[in-house]
């Protein structure tokens, strides 16, 4: 595994330390990492990766993409689009309770001629295309 190395320094130093003496981002790392040792079909993630660094960043789509290929259900919302790029995912872009979009990442970028998906966001939202 890429982050095995991450994984083993950061719970190591984490393992002393009481949960008021770590950083926001160790406690959201820290949960994040134990609900998915959990076996359950249904994952929920809300901004998993918001105030983490980008090591662990990395690490924690790693695992997230992990629960996937094992087949398990994830729904993870994210401002964050680039990250979609490291899970095999389905994209659903919602509005006022109305789905906007739903598809994979690659056809969107496809769709909108970008590799940003950013970019294409914005060209979403403003309707450039077939939305």
């Amino acid at each position: 595994m890429l982050y095995t190395k991450f994984y083993t320094s950061s719970f190591n130093k984490l393992w002393d330390r009481k949960i008021g003496h770590m950083s926001v981002g160790e406690r959201r790392w820290l949960l994040i990492r134990s609900i998915c040792q959990l076996e359950r079909e249904l994952y929920i993630f809300d901004e998993p990766t918001s105030g983490i660094d980008p090591d662990a960043r990395l690490f924690i789509l790693e695992s997230i993409d992990n629960l996937v290929k094992k087949g398990k259900l994830v729904v993870m919302t994210t401002h964050i689009l680039y990250e979609l790029e490291y899970i095999d995912c389905k994209l659903y872009f919602l509005h006022r309770g109305n789905i906007l979009y739903a598809g994979d990442y690659i056809s969107f970028l496809n769709k909108y001629n970008t590799q940003n998906p950013d970019v294409a966001f914005q060209l979403f939202l403003n309707g450039d295309g077939d939305a």
